[in-house]
């Protein structure tokens, strides 16, 4: 059982303050009260520049810490031993010092380098949430949450804060068209009209299975789905004509589509949780993002993506070209994985 222990939910202590950092590292206690009181950014902003990696992992871990503050150590060791640079292992060493001083027992301490790095393409995470819950962003993107017929949890990226707020409304435009499962065929793309109720049959070639379906702002859809070989297959079509405007083909399956905010861009999920990032307007690859399974959303800037995987919410960047994923576990149970661990 880990050790109770008490936070003095006061930022500015007497052992440490914003305004003192200059040419030193926080200590373990420092961070410990600064997550407790939800002031972890604020600490994380006055770091000098040569504890910018601890800096990087502790935004990245910011609402993990905050809701908390004890697994500081195991979490910052996990993320920055193996990779980071002697500056930040001395400081990991000085805080295992100041555990152990402080009477604090066992801690659990990570035996391999963590599988997403910070040099990966993955920029913040967020723990305990529904295995069923749906990604959103705010409409200016600086609250990410997700929603569940449960409960609606949101945070602020900025922060890592709890926050009371609820996503933005559904545009009806958006869901005009919907796949009639009941008439779907290989082949033909049934599209239901939830103004009309009517279901238009529009003919595709290759005999794909659509599954999935979006609706443009101009009212063409974005349709997903599969193929009798079970590689992946994108279309646009013109419901108005039946004309197919653009195909994509995919390695595997399609089992999600979401439009972007301004209805540019269209986000395929696909595979064993992968995603990328098309053009509406002309089905080109935008951007591609490291696996990740679960449910997403974009970002308003177009760019950062949201998925919800188990217990999870995790925010992405587009992948870099020499991508940043450690070899080894496949993508749908390297996220899952758990990574063995001794005591301190």
């Amino acid at each position: 059982m880990r050790p109770t222990v008490a936070y003095s939910h006061v930022f500015s202590v007497s052992h440490l303050t914003v305004t003192n950092l200059a040419g030193t590292a926080p200590t373990l206690r420092a961070v410990e009260d600064a997550a407790g009181a939800g002031e972890l950014a604020a600490l994380v902003d006055a770091l000098p520049a040569e504890h910018d990696y601890l800096a990087r992992a502790m935004r990245r871990r910011v609402g993990a810490l905050q809701a908390d503050p004890s697994m500081a150590l195991p979490s910052m060791y996990a993320l920055c031993w193996f990779d980071g640079p002697k500056v930040v292992r001395s400081v990991l060493r000085q805080w295992a010092t100041e555990w152990r001083v402080r009477g604090r027992g066992f801690w659990l301490r990570a035996l391999r380098p963590p599988i997403l790095s910070l040099d990966s393409p993955l920029v913040e995470e967020y723990l305990g949430i529904d295995d069923l819950a749906m990604p959103w962003f705010s409409a200016d993107g600086a609250v990410v949450g997700v929603r569940s017929e449960q409960a609606t949890v949101a945070w602020a990226r900025a922060t890592g804060k709890r926050v009371d707020v609820e996503p933005p409304a559904a545009d009806p435009g958006r869901y005009r068209y919907v796949v009639n499962n009941l008439e779907r065929t290989f082949g033909v793309l049934a599209l239901k009209d939830t103004t009309t109720n009517e279901t238009l049959a529009i003919k595709v070639d290759g005999e794909p299975m659509l599954t999935e379906a979006v609706t443009l702002p101009n009212a063409d859809v974005v349709a997903g789905g599969w193929l009798l070989d079970y590689d992946g297959l994108v279309v646009r079509v013109q419901p108005s004509t039946g004309a197919v405007v653009w195909r994509a083909a995919l390695n595997d399956q399609v089992f999600g589509l979401r439009l972007s905010p301004d209805g540019s861009q269209v986000l395929v999920s696909f595979g064993q949780g992968q995603h990328t990032m098309l053009s509406a307007e002309t089905g080109k690859e935008l951007a591609s993002y490291a696996p990740d399974p679960g449910s997403a959303a974009i970002a308003p800037d177009n760019r950062h993506i949201a998925v919800r995987g188990r217990g999870t919410l995790r925010v992405w960047r587009p992948l870099n070209p020499r991508g940043a994923i450690r070899p080894g576990p496949t993508a749908s149970s390297a996220l899952s994985s758990r990574r063995p661990a001794s005591c301190w």
